[in-house]
């Protein structure tokens, strides 16, 4: 007990308030028997913008102050240019995703990544995912058709979100059935279970991180195999054609140092697995999130939904293409404000590579951080603090309209994290979302009925923001 009162007395040493920990788990039991969103906006109330917390036996520095957040994420990048390395069966897979990787090899793999979502290569997308879109409209009108309304959103964009990756990511029509395992996992990948995250985070690196271990889960074989199959069909074939985030990886792997990228190599097959199973991961529970809370926030708000109608219609007959979409200011501040107020991270992490003082002069600021401190930006806690954001459980998307935006302060909004290594797919995400909301709108009208929550109820203990959503009701415009 002498060793862990020295090890969790570590933030009282260097007079940094926090929560108070417990003995092995320091303030993770807390964190996994609540809904984080709620618990970290409670000790960002408690304890202020700069406090400590421990996870296990390792202190964690939380950093709200948009000032200091600025420094970490964009100023002084190369001094917090990694994030902690992962534990548990799945560590060897997530070491090698882009949101994991090690600084030289996740700048190697962007830099072979990033062309697969310019605004180009998006436009080239934007067909087969307005097809999605029509299929998602197609299975609603269905449910509307036979007078099954209210509509549990999520399934129905799941399927959506499902589709429209397997398209952009394998030029593949994925299986819709609900019980496909390709259909399942996702949704599982988000929800681990609390013993999991007890017991492998406090064992021996050498037993959660054993090659073995990873094979225990279904999710991580199937899309292995999967995506090798892929890979041998498109070596195999002259695959040039296909322009899908699969074929930007694979023409990588055959790379060599130029002119353009004298110190870039590269990208191994098991780094391709890693990329195409993270483009799942991330591009699905998150975007399908943001969709259903925006269309449940316009089932209780009509009057915006009205707006948002009318400003859709202001394209006449013409179809909504890929730069009208992009113009669209009242839809671009209701899908902002949905990602303010339901962020996909409930915070963004950074690990500090050597001793560094954070300072700002303005307010007397001055935070000492050793090197191997895990830096934590919390950003549901800042995205819901009435300082930066007035009355902010309130749906209000007009604060980002273009004459408002002025009043938003730097480095208060951050739902994709911010600097270089902010989220690769982050315009991706907006286009799925931003075409759905436009293609729902242009067909229903949406309305709130006894079902439908005002407010959401957040999952315990996940990482990401997970909530249920509410049904709404449906109706033909």
């Amino acid at each position: 007990m002498k060793k862990w009162r020295r090890i969790l007395s570590y933030w009282e040493r260097v007079n940094i308030s926090g929560p108070t920990p417990v003995p092995i788990y320091g303030n993770v039991l807390a964190l996994s028997l609540n809904p984080r969103p709620y618990l970290e906006l409670k000790w960002y109330k408690n304890y202020g913008r700069i406090y400590g917390v421990y996870i296990y036996g390792k202190p964690s520095l939380r950093v709200a102050e948009p000032a200091l957040v600025k420094q970490i994420l964009v100023q002084k990048f190369t001094l917090f240019k990694n994030r902690e390395a992962p534990r548990g069966a799945k560590a060897t897979l997530m070491s090698k995703m882009l949101i994991r990787a090690p600084y030289e090899d996740w700048r190697r793999i962007r830099t072979i990544a990033r062309p697969a979502f310019t605004g180009s290569k998006l436009k080239r997308l934007y067909p087969l995912i307005d097809q999605c879109c029509r299929d998602l409209v197609d299975r609603l009108d269905s449910r509307v058709a036979a007078n099954e309304s209210p509509v549990a959103l999520r399934p129905f964009i799941c399927e959506y979100i499902m589709n429209a990756l397997g398209y952009c990511a394998f030029s593949t029509k994925v299986n819709t059935d609900p019980t496909h395992l390709f259909t399942t996992e996702p949704e599982g990948y988000f929800s681990v279970p609390l013993w999991n995250v007890l017991v492998t985070n406090v064992l021996p690196a050498c037993l959660v991180n054993n090659p073995l271990a990873k094979w225990w889960h279904s999710d991580y074989l199937y899309h292995r195999v999967f995506t090798a199959g892929l890979m041998a069909d498109r070596r195999c074939d002259d695959a040039d054609k296909r322009h899908d985030f699969l074929q930007f990886l694979i023409k990588g792997s055959h790379r060599t140092d130029g002119a353009a990228h004298p110190d870039v190599t590269g990208i191994t097959d098991e780094e391709i697995f890693a990329q195409c199973f993270l483009f799942f991961v991330a591009g699905y529970d998150p975007t399908a999130n943001t969709v259903s809370h925006a269309l449940r926030e316009l089932a209780l708000n009509p009057d915006i939904q009205d707006r948002l109608r009318e400003e859709t219609a202001m394209n006449g007959n013409r179809d909504m293409d890929y730069d009208i979409l992009s113009r669209l200011p009242l839809l671009d501040a209701v899908v902002t404000e949905t990602l303010r107020k339901y962020p996909p991270l409930v915070r963004v992490e950074r690990e500090a590579v050597e001793d560094v003082v954070l300072t700002d002069d303005t307010q007397g600021l001055s935070v000492k951080i050793e090197k191997g401190v895990v830096i934590e930006v919390p950003v549901y806690a800042i995205h819901h603090d009435p300082d930066h954001y007035p009355d902010p459980s309130a749906f209000k998307p007009d604060r980002f309209l273009p004459q408002n935006r002025h009043n938003i302060k730097p480095y208060t909004y951050l739902p994709f994290g911010d600097g270089p290594r902010n989220c690769i797919g982050m315009r991706f995400g907006l286009l799925l979302t931003k075409l759905a909301l436009v293609n729902v709108i242009q067909h229903f009208r949406l309305y709130h009925v006894i079902d439908t929550d005002a407010s959401v109820k957040f999952k315990r203990g996940n990482y990401v923001v997970q909530s249920d959503i509410s049904p709404v009701g449906f109706k033909r415009c």
